[in-house]
């Protein structure tokens, strides 16, 4: 295990350990377990709305726990992420962890820090670069 990965592990873990302070979920969430998650993303870009606008995309690298993100005002990051005690942690700006939800049939993903709740609208196998597109 790299320093890096140690270092958000042990960031993820201290998150979990204050998640009884984060919102309640709602009645028939259901929270969505590491194995089914990294089976629904790897190697997939999903598309996020807030209170229905569109909100960002996620590119789940599928060789290793990292994720790209490009909100919808263009800024992308890369950075790895870890799951623990039922949290998806990322390490984007600061620790970020999130529980991912079933609700209604429905994708969500909750911040643990009380912010909107982000609904996946669609997952797609499409790949997604911080980097510029190569030219000819």
């Amino acid at each position: 295990m790299s320093r890096t990965h140690a270092a958000l592990l042990a960031a993820a873990f201290a998150a979990a350990s204050f998640a009884a302070a984060a919102p309640a979920q709602e009645a028939g969430d259901a929270p969505i377990p590491l194995e089914e998650w990294r089976a629904m993303t790897a190697g997939k870009t999903l598309s996020y709305e807030i209170d229905g606008a569109f909100w960002g995309r996620e590119y789940y690298h599928a060789d290793r726990d990292v994720a790209t993100f490009v909100t919808r005002d263009g800024d992308c990051v890369t950075a790895p992420w870890v799951y623990a005690e039922g949290l998806y942690c990322f390490s984007y700006r600061g620790m970020e962890c999130f529980r991912h939800i079933r609700r209604d049939g429905r994708i969500f993903v909750a911040p643990l820090s009380g912010g909107a709740e982000q609904e996946v609208r669609r997952i797609e196998v499409a790949p997604l670069s911080c980097e510029p597109p190569l030219s000819s």
